[in-house]
């Protein structure tokens, strides 16, 4: 029997991790990914390009990112033979492009959305966009579809860098 299916934790020396991310994960991008290719989230954890120790947090010694856009194109093309295919921000993005968004508040000051930009990203997979409002996954197992309007999605893609919206091939 498995047990614990909703998270990424040690249950007698077996890993286990599910589709959809609880309060306080960081597996963001491949659960991105899995629902953009139907791979699991597990199998694409086990296959990335740097190793997942833990789905709490996306960085290696609590610093170096490991769930950035060069890994994406590393997992994509490397282990998927796959392309990654920046998307332009001009037309609607398509069905199943992958986001990078840079979570801040319009409100606060610069240095706080410096701050927030840098250490507060997330991956969304876009459902839909009509270019006014953008649906998308939020990867969550909770309220995991979320609505977004154009112009904010812009604003949390092109807060910092790095701006990454892309689809694949």
């Amino acid at each position: 029997m498995l047990v614990g299916l909703q998270d990424f934790h040690l249950f007698e020396s077996v890993v286990v991790v599910v589709m959809r991310m609880l309060p306080g994960d960081k597996h963001c991008g491949p659960v991105a990914l899995s629902g953009a290719t139907g791979i699991s989230v597990e199998t694409i954890m086990s296959q990335w390009p740097t190793k997942w120790v833990d789905i709490r947090t996306d960085r290696i010694y609590g610093i170096w990112p490991i769930d950035t856009p060069w890994q994406h194109r590393k997992f994509l093309e490397g282990v998927l033979g796959r392309h990654m295919i920046p998307q332009g921000q001009d037309g609607a993005f398509p069905a199943n492009s992958i986001a990078l968004l840079h979570l801040h508040n319009k409100k606060d000051p610069w240095y706080k959305k410096l701050w927030d930009g840098l250490w507060n990203q997330h991956w969304v997979r876009v459902l839909r966009d009509d270019g006014h409002l953008v649906e998308v996954d939020w990867g969550t197992e909770v309220s995991y579809v979320r609505f977004i309007p154009r112009k904010r999605f812009l604003e949390m893609v092109n807060l910092m860098w790095p701006r990454c919206v892309y689809t694949i091939k």
